[in-house]
C-alpha cells in the first residue's frame, strides 16, 4: 500500500500543533484551596453563631452571622453543598456583615475566577428582601486590615435578584485579570464575602455556600517561545513537503 506522505505530514503537523497549544494553555490551570469552603464546620444540628470563630475564615466578633443546617431554623429548596451554609443577618449588624479568608496564595499575572453559590434561607429573617450580596478578592501585604483593593469592583447580587430565588442557592462569579504590573503582585489572595442593607432593623438574610477559586496564569515566556518555535518548524516542514 502506498502511503500519501503529504497527508501524513499534514496530520503529524496538526497533532504537533495541538500538543503545543495544549501545553501553553492548559498545563498550569489550577484551583486554589479554600478552607471550609462549604461551611460544614462547625457541625450544628440547627444553627450556631460564629462570633468571629468560623474555621478557615475571619469575621468581626459579636456579629449575627451563623452556620446553619439545611432544614433546621433555616432551610433551602436547592443548591446547598453538603448539609450547611453561611447565613448573614446584615439588618442586625448595622447594615453590614462579612467574613474573609487569607488563602495563602500570592497574586500573580493571570486570571482569577471566584465562584460562590448565593441565595437566601427560608424560615427566618426572610421578610423585606432588601439585602444585597457582594463578593470579591482583596490583597493582603502582611499588616491589617485586609481590605486592600485590587482595582476590580465586587460582584453584586441585588436584593431584587435574591428575593426571586425562593430559597435556592445559585452560582455567581467574580473575575479578576492581572497583567503582572499591578503593585499588589506577590501579596496574599484574600476572599471577601459580604451582605449589606440600607435599612438596618428590617428582617432579611443573605446566604453563601460552595466557595471555589481558580487561577489560570499568563503563559510563561518559555512556553510562548516554544509555541512560536513549533509553529515556525511546522511552517518550514510544510513548505518542504509541498
Amino acid at each position: 500500500m502506498k502511503i500519501n506522505t503529504h497527508s501524513h505530514s499534514r496530520l503529524s503537523s496538526i497533532a504537533l500543533a495541538t500538543a503545543l497549544l495544549g501545553t501553553v494553555s492548559t498545563t498550569h490551570a489550577a484551583s486554589i484551596a479554600v478552607i471550609n469552603s462549604s461551611f460544614e464546620s462547625p457541625v450544628t444540628s440547627d444553627y450556631v453563631n460564629i462570633n468571629g470563630g468560623l474555621p478557615g475564615w475571619s469575621a468581626p466578633a459579636s456579629v449575627n452571622t451563623y452556620v446553619v443546617k439545611n432544614g433546621g431554623l433555616v432551610s433551602f429548596t436547592s443548591g446547598v453543598t453538603g448539609n450547611q451554609a453561611l447565613f448573614f443577618e446584615p439588618y442586625a449588624d448595622g447594615g453590614n456583615s462579612y467574613v474573609y479568608q487569607n488563602t495563602g496564595a500570592a497574586f500573580a499575572a493571570g486570571t482569577y475566577t471566584l465562584t460562590v453559590d448565593i441565595g437566601y434561607g427560608l424560615g427566618f429573617a426572610t421578610a423585606g428582601g432588601n439585602a444585597t450580596a457582594n463578593f470579591q478578592l482583596l490583597s493582603y501585604d502582611g499588616s491589617p486590615p485586609y481590605n486592600y483593593s485590587v482595582g476590580a469592583a465586587a460582584t453584586t447580587v441585588s436584593a431584587a435578584t435574591l428575593a426571586g430565588h425562593n430559597g435556592n442557592l445559585l452560582a455567581y462569579t467574580y473575575t479578576l485579570n492581572l497583567d503582572g504590573s499591578e503593585d499588589f503582585i506577590g501579596d496574599a489572595v484574600v476572599i471577601f464575602l459580604q451582605a449589606q442593607t440600607t435599612t438596618p432593623g428590617t428582617f432579611q438574610n443573605v446566604s453563601y455556600d460552595n466557595v471555589r477559586l481558580n487561577f489560570t496564569p499568563i503563559p510563561e515566556p518559555s512556553s510562548v517561545a516554544m509555541l512560536l518555535g513549533g509553529i515556525g518548524a511546522l511552517t518550514l516542514r510544510r513548505r518542504r513537503s509541498v
